[in-house]
């Protein structure tokens, strides 16, 4: 019997080895999964917080009051040859959208978390008032993939506005007061 004590030892030292590195291993996947989760909720509200400062609100503002009769009546008025201000101002708003768009189509952030922060107005609005314009620079400039993840985005929100019974149709005069007398 005393002769197979070491093979019991080793056996019992192999199985302890074992489960401490098994015990290691779940830890370290444990940690991983609270960073990744603690960095997602970070780049969550860092988005928040950009999305609804007083500057986001002013360049939405802005945007929904455009005006334009057709595409080149828009590129006239606010094209970047003729208004690279507002050119910016979109593009930089836009292109936010496009990435928020490709979190969500790549499951990093979830659909429903955007529309609790974002609501309508940022993405549904802005999608339906310059969807005719971003399809036509598409076709006219050669990138049909241009904003798709803003578009998908807007999709994607609009399903869920749709699946919480939202059926108010969006605002023709989009940020522009409406007296109660015109209703």
């Amino acid at each position: 019997m005393i002769e197979y004590l070491p093979l019991v030892l080793t056996g019992i030292g192999i199985i302890v080895t074992i489960l401490y590195y098994t015990s290691v291993l779940r830890n370290a996947n444990k940690t991983q999964q609270l960073t990744l989760e603690t960095r997602r909720m970070q780049i969550i509200m860092d988005l928040d917080k950009e999305m609804k400062s007083l500057e986001t609100y002013r360049k939405i503002i802005e945007l929904l009051n455009m005006q334009w009769d057709d595409y080149d009546d828009f590129e006239s008025k606010y094209g970047s040859d003729n208004n690279p201000e507002n050119f910016a101002t979109r593009y930089s708003l836009f292109y936010r959208l496009n990435s928020i768009g490709i979190l969500v189509k790549d499951g990093f952030v979830e659909a429903e978390t955007v529309y609790n922060l974002l609501g309508d107005v940022s993405t549904i609005w802005l999608w339906k008032k310059f969807e005719s314009v971003i399809k036509e620079i598409r076709v006219r400039y050669n990138v049909p993939s241009a904003l798709d993840h803003f578009e998908f985005l807007y999709d994607e929100l609009l399903k869920i506005r749709e699946s919480r019974g939202v059926s108010d149709p969006i605002p023709e005069t989009f940020a522009r007061y409406i007296p109660e007398t015109n209703r």
